[in-house]
């Protein structure tokens, strides 16, 4: 990347209650990474599509949530010198769709 500013990505990836959420947290205090929380940008675009009155209870297309995403990266990106990003879970309906997005 541009002057030696490069992005750095980790991915966490399993079951559920197997721990992502809890590594990811450790890269974040430990090596700084910032989380890109799959589940929670879910649930923040689902909130975004509906309001107090009507709250949205479909399914959340990807392709919001892919925007989100990278929102945040580019938001980061633009105030932090060689950010760092770890990706915990991803929220795809196929692992190889997720693959396909980063």
């Amino acid at each position: 990347e541009k002057l030696g500013n490069k992005t750095s990505y980790g991915f966490i990836v399993g079951r559920t209650t197997s721990g992502k959420s809890f590594l990811s947290g450790q890269m974040k205090n430990i090596l700084g990474y910032e989380v890109i929380s799959m589940v929670e940008l879910t649930d923040s675009v689902k909130k975004s599509m509906g309001d107090d009155d009507n709250p949205y209870e479909g399914e959340v297309p990807i392709a919001k949530v892919e925007a989100a995403v990278l929102k945040q990266i580019e938001t980061t990106k633009a105030t932090t010198i060689k950010p760092k990003f770890v990706f915990d879970g991803y929220t795809h309906a196929k692992y190889d769709d997720f693959w396909a997005f980063t």
